[in-house]
């Protein structure tokens, strides 16, 4: 573990995503996020290990990326969470030779 934000980061759905059936009703999250460091060979990643995988695929991106991509509601929490950790990733970064 590199870094984690310092507090939950929290966002709402959007009321037309709100599952009202569902119990107990999802209306939003809280998240502590943390920077990882990969200490394996990533041919060795397997998205697949359990029986029901929450991400199906992975890629490396540049580290301001997934602000662009993330769906509006969650941009801010994205943009929180990754300028609170820049710092963590600057810190333990090696630049290949």
């Amino acid at each position: 573990i590199l870094g984690k934000t310092s507090d939950w980061l929290r966002y709402d759905l959007p009321k037309r995503l709100v599952r009202q059936n569902s119990q107990p009703v999802c209306i939003g999250q809280k998240q502590i996020w943390y920077m990882l460091g990969l200490l394996s060979e990533e041919e060795r990643i397997n998205l697949a290990v359990s029986a029901e995988p929450e991400f199906d695929q992975w890629r490396w991106v540049e580290y301001w990326q997934p602000v662009h991509e993330v769906v509006s509601f969650k941009k801010s929490v994205y943009q929180k969470a990754l300028t609170e950790l820049e710092s963590a990733m600057t810190r333990y970064w090696i630049v290949p030779q």
